[in-house]
């Protein structure tokens, strides 16, 4: 009994090192009991085999509880490892989604700059083909240009020709003031002979009344000179004018958008108080759903004289109620 106690003891002492205080405590208890019921049956050699099988027992418990121990540890850093796949899984997520927000915002930007594209084709568009419209309407000005340039130098060179007339009949005016003054001379040389050269006087007198004929006859021909080129320059003012009423409906629409109703035309006006205004060019026009009265001046050489008088009719036509609330003025001017 001693004998087995002391090993008993051995065996807990043994079993306190390698196994847990339950795991050792139960086995104490479990040989123990054992002892108990086999203590008269169990001999020697039974026993020590019992004994030896309890080693091995704890032995295999030893190496198990290592093995515990090193799958506790293989747990252990399985979990850390999973940890740290769990939290790079969850930064490649949060990535994954900044980076589907930043496709997102790409995609729209691309939308966007598709559109700002779209517009800017159009708007190419519609710059070329106004350039088109712009190139026809040059090439047409350029060739009614061309045909007034040519009028205005078969002008210029009648102009001419009647200015060096008007120069020749100058000259003989002046001609024939030099050879009035002389007979004036005469004749207050005559003045001074008189009692003696009485006929000589009258036969001058006579002349005196031929010559002074001939003086009124130049001078109504200088007078029809200057009707003459009166006439001319009114003819060159209604040419001008006779052109832009021919091309300013196209030239109105297409630069201000005003349609004129009907045709522009050249009128007279006669006011309540007697007095009259000359209208070059007078009309009216629809822009944007209202009638716009047109009032026109035309002008072979345009002064600051002739925008004054044209501002001064304005303001009559606007006294006297021609001019309706909306009027577009201008002026045409080569």
């Amino acid at each position: 009994m001693a004998t087995f106690a002391s090993a008993l003891a051995e065996l807990s002492a043994v079993a306190g090192r390698t196994l847990e205080p339950e795991a050792a405590n139960a086995l104490v208890r479990a040989l123990a009991t054992l002892y108990e019921e086999t203590r008269d049956q169990v001999t020697k050699t039974e026993f020590a085999e019992l004994k030896d099988s309890v080693e091995r027992l704890v032995q295999a418990q030893e190496a198990l509880t290592v093995e515990v121990r090193s799958l506790a540890e293989a747990q252990r850093r399985t979990e850390e490892r999973v940890n740290e796949l769990a939290e790079a899984q969850r930064r490649t997520e949060e990535r994954v989604n900044e980076l589907a927000e930043a496709q997102r915002r790409t995609e729209e930007r691309v939308n966007e700059l598709a559109e700002v594209q779209r517009r800017t084709e159009e708007r190419v568009n519609e710059l070329a083909e106004a350039q088109r419209r712009t190139e026809e309407r040059v090439n047409e000005l350029t060739e009614a240009v061309k045909e007034l340039r040519q009028e205005l130098r078969d002008l210029a060179e009648s102009h001419k020709r009647l200015t060096q007339s008007h120069h020749e009949l100058a000259q003989s005016h002046h001609e024939l003031a030099e050879s009035h003054r002389q007979l004036a001379q005469s004749h207050r040389e005559l003045a001074e002979s008189h009692r003696q050269l009485a006929e000589e006087h009258r036969q001058t007198q006579h002349e005196l009344r031929q010559l002074t004929k001939q003086v009124q006859e130049l001078v109504r021909d200088h007078r029809r000179t200057r009707e003459l080129l009166g006439a001319l320059s009114d003819t060159v003012g209604y040419g001008l004018e006779d052109r832009a009423i021919r091309y300013l409906p196209r030239l109105l629409k297409k630069q201000f958008n005003l349609v004129v109703q009907g045709s522009l035309e050249r009128r007279w006006l006669e006011y309540p108080d007697g007095r009259t205004d000359e209208l070059n060019i007078f009309g009216v026009a629809l822009q944007e759903g209202r009638a716009v009265t047109l009032l026109g001046e035309a002008k072979t050489r345009l002064g600051a004289a002739h925008l004054n008088k044209l501002e001064r009719r304005r303001q009559r036509l606007e006294k006297h109620g021609i001019l309706g609330a909306h009027r577009f003025v201008f002026v045409v001017a080569y």
